[in-house]
């Protein structure tokens, strides 16, 4: 199994600037105000010159005797960590030893594991001395370093690697595959991204709290699916820029999760069914279509939905729905009955749907939660009409009800993003829906033409059409194409660009042509022009000159004015 090492210790001490410095990466946050690093964040090293593979994981500052329910959280989470780790490395500041400091020792020496101090800010010699005195910890290994200055730092990695073999931790996994599947779980504060995530990987890593604003990093957890391994990226809450203020730490906060989206393939849009649609849904939404990326609606606490009073249970339905059934059934019975052998009974013709008669009552269909969905359903589509290609998933973090169905959506979509579409089936594609709706013109005096296309790209799917030129088209007639394409060919859950690309003129000057042959044609005939208008200005200088004088003559003479010339000798 691989190893974990944790690092530790009381608040602003340089724990998460250690943590970037040794991953390489500007992972955790990293601010003077205390207690900014809440969750466990981890980062899967590969040391390929020492062939071993271990996880570093960042931890918030431990506080003790402290009734805030932040901090109570952050020490219970620090413990677990600690449980699961076979190396601790106590971070601690060169000059200080403080009462807090000293209870953290007793900790680690309790939990019985392996523990490294680490004197941190040691940025010169006389620090570098002075921090000698934290060796009276009574701890097997002790290092002196300075993130700000990189020292001691190669030192700590051999004391880290040293310590994991001695344990027979010498774990050496395979390189991180940039290929895997990357869905970022995003959306505003507190709408339960932390708690799905918890769900589908069935840890308790991501911090879940009923309060806004509880998750400051970005989280990557890797889950096997299906046989195929897809990262999970947990965010924090993004608000609009007005809300955040200017230069505090959401601020930082709400910019990692931003540059997440750019990393990942997908996002999974987490919005409260029970809060409804908000104007900060809508701009995490807007923030996902600008970087092109598939798009899961997961509409989370959906159990708060259907623990409403007006909402029926499942025992209450079915219990209606057989009461209904046994009513229709004896209303059938008896008008047989009251027919007679008269007539025989006419056959069941099926009738037009909107001429069936409802077989259960209308106040059992009204708030039923199949009909309580559909009804969200064509409130999301109303809401969010410009991603009408997206279909929403019903979730309940708490309960564990439909989490797995956003993987297997992410998969499809994946999919999706990847399919190419030949050039001779979608040119066959254009000509049909030309002939429907010919193109959509916005100028009287010219006609827009559609020549060809292609697919020239996936992830996310781009097509490229030639046409007479881009702005003579209809802004919605761009959009009617890219309607049907998705009626044809599909690419549910991932937007699509579709790009008019008009042809270049060939009386341009020779200037803005991007033809190079065309450019050379242009040379040559500006050449030929200059040529024929130096021989017109001879022959007008000739025919202007007086008679018995004669215009200088360059090169050679003809013969008639050499004989010419020798008469006059």
């Amino acid at each position: 199994m691989i190893a974990r090492i944790t690092i530790v210790g009381r608040p602003n001490v340089g724990k998460s600037s250690l943590f970037n410095v040794l991953s390489g990466h500007k992972i955790a946050i990293v601010s003077d105000i205390e207690n900014t690093t809440r969750d466990i964040v981890e980062y899967q090293m590969h040391d390929a010159e020492n062939h071993i593979s271990y996880i570093l994981a960042d931890s918030g500052g431990i506080t003790i005797g402290s009734d805030d329910e932040i901090l109570s959280d952050i020490r219970n989470r620090v413990q677990e960590s600690i449980t699961r780790s076979d190396l601790i490395l106590f971070v601690l500041e060169y000059d200080k030893l403080t009462a807090l400091d000293e209870e953290i020792a007793k900790l680690l020496r309790r939990s019985g594991k392996k523990v490294i101090v680490v004197a941190n800010k040691a940025d010169n010699i006389e620090r570098m001395n002075e921090a000698y005195a934290l060796a009276a910890l009574g701890f097997d290994d002790f290092v002196i370093t300075s993130t700000a200055h990189d020292r001691g730092l190669d030192i700590l990695k051999l004391a880290m690697i040293h310590n994991l073999k001695e344990q027979g931790l010498n774990y050496e996994e395979a390189i991180y595959d940039d290929g895997m599947l990357k869905l970022a779980i995003i959306g505003r504060p507190n709408v339960g991204k932390s708690s799905l995530i918890n769900a589908i990987t069935g840890t308790n890593r991501a911090m879940v709290r009923d309060m806004p604003g509880t998750t400051r990093d970005s989280i990557d957890s890797i889950v096997e699916w299906n046989g195929e391994k897809i990262v999970l990226i947990d965010t924090a809450g993004i608000r609009r820029s007005g809300k955040i203020g200017s230069a505090n730490l959401e601020q930082w906060s709400v910019l990692r999760s931003e540059q997440s989206i750019s990393r990942a393939d997908l996002v999974a849009i987490v919005i409260d069914a029970d809060e409804g649609i908000t104007s900060q849904d809508k701009h995490v939404v807007e923030r996902a279509l600008e970087e092109k990326k598939g798009i899961i609606l997961v509409c989370n606490k959906w159990d708060k939905i259907l623990a409403r009073p007006t909402v029926q249970t499942l025992e209450e339905r079915e219990a209606q729905r057989a009461a209904d059934k046994a009513r229709s059934e004896e209303e059938k019975a008896r008008k047989a009955k009251g027919r007679g052998n008269k007539l025989p009974p006419l056959p069941e013709t099926p009738l037009k749907p909107h001429n069936r008669a409802p077989e259960m009552s209308t106040t059992d269909e009204r708030f039923s939660g199949s009909t309580i969905m559909n009804r969200y359903i064509e409130y999301i589509g109303h809401e969010f009409d410009f991603i009408s290609y997206v279909t929403p998933v019903f979730t309940s973090a708490v309960d564990g009800k439909r989490v797995d169905t956003i993987l297997d959506i992410a998969f499809k979509i994946r999919d999706e993003r990847n399919k190419r579409v030949k050039t001779g089936v979608f040119n066959d594609f254009l000509s049909q829906i030309i002939y429907q709706h010919a193109p959509t013109g916005n100028r009287k005096a010219h006609k827009p033409k559609i020549y060809y296309g292609s697919q020239v790209d996936i992830n996310p799917p781009k097509f490229m059409i030639s046409v007479n030129n881009e702005s003579h088209f209809h802004f919605s007639y761009k959009r009617y194409i890219e309607n049907r394409i998705r009626e044809f060919f599909g690419f549910s859950g991932t937007p699509i660009i579709v790009e008019l690309k008009g042809r270049e003129s060939i009386f341009k000057k020779w200037g803005g042509l991007k033809d190079e042959r065309l450019k050379d044609d242009a040379e040559r005939h500006h050449e030929e022009l200059e040529k024929n208008r130096e021989e017109v200005e001879k022959k007008n200088e000739r025919k202007s000159a007086p008679k018995g004088e004669k215009p200088e003559r360059k090169g050679r003479r003809t013969k008639k004015e050499r004989m010419e010339e020798n008469n006059d000798e």
